[in-house]
């Protein structure tokens, strides 16, 4: 008779401690510890989500990105997207896919709110709030327990990764959701490698990069030997991904895709992964990771890389080291390896501590949860005060805008955008940054919007940083705009006046 060879169950060798498949690792705990220890971890998670929710409506903390993504959906809304968009003023650029932007104007409907970029931090904060929720029951599933369960997202919330780049209107919590649907949804059984697949090929929409944590999943397959299924997974991700980019390209008459190659043939900066993935590392979070990652690999190397968690932290953490070196990038480069280290240390790490004293490991996350509530208590009471604190910046830029005709041209830094658009005018460049890139590589001329400039067609300017400050960051080589767009600036224009975090800068007027 043949043999015939049948794939392992997929989780069988994991990180978590086989003795606790049934019982949970603290089932011998005292009741009256493990409450103590539910309730201070359940605090301290509910309190580092309220900070976030409060960061939701605090307009005087902006990202950059925010504004150019809203005058994206604003545009989308008042004529057929298309490829024009990417060629002449106003320029509309963008980088990523359709999907985030409709679910932002989605939710802006719902609420009723327009020109505001509150509703994309809400679609922001839901998805984060579906990532806790989703990173709690995968836990608490494979530990069998409800305390490992709640450090997990914990641990990643409260992440310096996290905290930096949250509670903005940004694409990436989103797209983040999908990777970890991915992750989560990756089984023994063929249909779970389909829908794993699937949710990678769609999160590739929110955000192109999404596309790369299908490596660590197809390594998952080979390394437990699934050749079969690495293979579909890898077919579904490549066609169905195709698929799905060209009915969008089709779709927006050459907007997205375009926008997606064009906008990311950036040049590659190498001290930039070294900079942020030292910066990701020395968090208490990749620390911890780190080294339990390290611990396994020397003591246990099988059960290491057999691990779906332990694998995916060390070749998402690798992805992230290499494309973080593109210019433009930030620590949100790093927001799935530090998903993925929230698991390492709850599943890898917690569980072996609790193995040898569980009592005592029960105790310690409870003092952690009281250390970690400490911090997002104070946060609140400051955010609560800045949001009694109205801003200036709306009523005031509406003051001085409100007689001119809305065609009137005027140049915004991305966080000044939705200030314009508050105030019925469109920008003629939604992203500064983007722009130059596209400068830089190529793909656009700078010619007509200097000209524009020159000429007094673009009367205001609206800059988070006042022009000598962007002279200051020209000479770092970390500007927001082309140079020449700068120091037509200098030339051309004056201040009117300092509102907030808004510089104000008017036309001189034909002799200038």
């Amino acid at each position: 008779m043949t043999a015939v060879s049948v794939a392992p169950p997929l989780r069988a060798a994991d990180c978590s401690t086989p003795r606790f498949a049934v019982t949970g690792p603290f089932a011998r705990v005292p009741s009256a510890l493990k409450v103590t220890a539910r309730l201070l971890l359940g605090a301290s998670l509910a309190a580092v989500i309220a900070v976030y929710a409060l960061q939701t409506f605090d307009l005087d903390r902006k990202s950059y990105g925010e504004g150019p993504i809203l005058a994206t959906i604003e545009r989308m809304r008042s004529e057929p997207i298309s490829a024009e968009f990417l060629r002449a003023p106003d320029y509309t650029l963008s980088c990523y896919g359709p999907v985030y932007y409709w679910v932002f104007d989605l939710a802006a409907r719902i609420v009723h709110s327009r020109h505001s970029i509150i509703p994309g931090r809400l679609v922001s904060l839901a998805a984060a709030l579906a990532i806790a929720v989703l990173t709690a029951w995968v836990v608490r599933r494979e530990t069998r327990s409800v305390e490992l369960g709640l450090l997990a997202p914990l641990a990643f919330l409260v992440s310096p990764t996290v905290s930096y780049w949250m509670p903005y209107a940004r694409v990436d919590m989103l797209a983040l959701l999908a990777t970890l649907g991915a992750y989560a949804a990756l089984g023994p059984k063929r249909t779970s490698v389909v829908t794993a697949a699937a949710l990678i090929a769609a999160g590739s929409l929110v955000k192109p990069t999404c596309a790369l944590a299908a490596l660590p999943l197809v390594a998952h397959l080979i390394v437990w030997r699934r050749w079969r299924d690495a293979v579909v997974f890898s077919l579904i991700v490549v066609v169905l991904g195709a698929a799905m980019w060209g009915a969008v390209q089709w779709y927006s008459r050459g907007f997205f895709l375009t926008g997606v190659l064009t906008g990311n043939r950036n040049r590659m900066i190498p001290w930039r992964g070294y900079a942020y993935g030292y910066e990701f590392l020395a968090s208490p979070l990749g620390t911890a990771a780190m080294l339990i990652a390290v611990y396994l690999l020397v003591t246990e190397p099988a059960k290491a890389v057999r691990s779906l968690w332990c694998l995916g932290f060390l070749l998402s953490l690798g992805t992230s080291f290499v494309t973080v070196c593109k210019n433009g990038s930030d620590h949100n480069y790093f927001l799935d390896p530090a998903l993925l280290a929230s698991f390492v240390v709850a599943k890898c790490g917690a569980t072996r501590l609790s193995a040898v004293q569980p009592q005592r490991a029960l105790a310690a996350l409870a003092g952690l949860a009281v250390v970690l509530t400490l911090p997002s208590a104070r946060e609140i009471k400051v955010v609560v005060q800045s949001l009694d604190e109205p801003s200036e910046e709306y009523v005031r830029v509406q003051e001085l805008l409100r007689e001119e005709p809305t065609d009137v041209g005027l140049l915004a830094d991305g966080e000044c955008v939705d200030v314009a658009l508050a105030a019925g005018h469109r920008p003629w460049v939604n992203d500064s940054f983007l722009y130059m890139l596209l400068v830089a590589n190529g793909a656009l001329d700078e010619r007509e919007l200097l000209d524009a400039m020159r000429q007094g067609r673009i009367k205001w300017l609206l800059l988070h940083n006042s022009i000598d400050r962007q002279i200051e960051k020209m000479a770092r080589n970390s500007r927001v705009w082309p140079a020449d767009v700068i120091l037509t600036m200098q030339k051309h224009y004056e201040l009117l006046e300092h509102t907030g975090e808004t510089y104000v800068y008017r036309h001189r007027g034909p002799s200038s």
